[in-house]
């Protein structure tokens, strides 16, 4: 019951939101007599964000290709890796890729250390 002359007095509690997030409001309620030197309501609403990642069976095999620098130590492998990277260069295959020491990695030592 309300106070105004004991009767139940409408709240309306509303939540403007998109359609792409509306399965994410769980709760919506609203409060009077919230201090705010307004006429409206306070309304509070419980949202629950569902975040999901896309994986694709490539992306996940990318993503766990893991690099054995250690090999890097073998002085046969070592200079096999250098070889290739200075052949690559004489030649002028230096991408914007390949600045990247990643880049570098993935282009010339590649198949010695996998």
């Amino acid at each position: 019951m309300g106070i105004a002359k004991w009767r139940y007095i409408s709240q309306i509690d509303h939540v403007l939101i998109s359609n792409r997030y509306k399965s994410n409001i769980t709760n919506v309620k609203s409060y009077r007599g919230a201090d705010v030197d307004s006429d409206h309501y306070l309304v509070i609403g419980v949202f629950k964000s569902k975040m999901a990642i896309k994986w694709n069976n490539e992306e996940k095999l990318k993503a766990t290709r893991k690099f054995d620098v250690e090999k890097l130590k073998e002085e046969e492998i070592r200079k096999k890796c250098q070889k290739k990277q200075r052949s690559k260069r004489s030649k002028g295959i230096n991408t914007i890729q390949e600045n990247s020491l990643k880049g570098a990695i993935k282009s010339g030592f590649f198949p010695h250390i996998l």
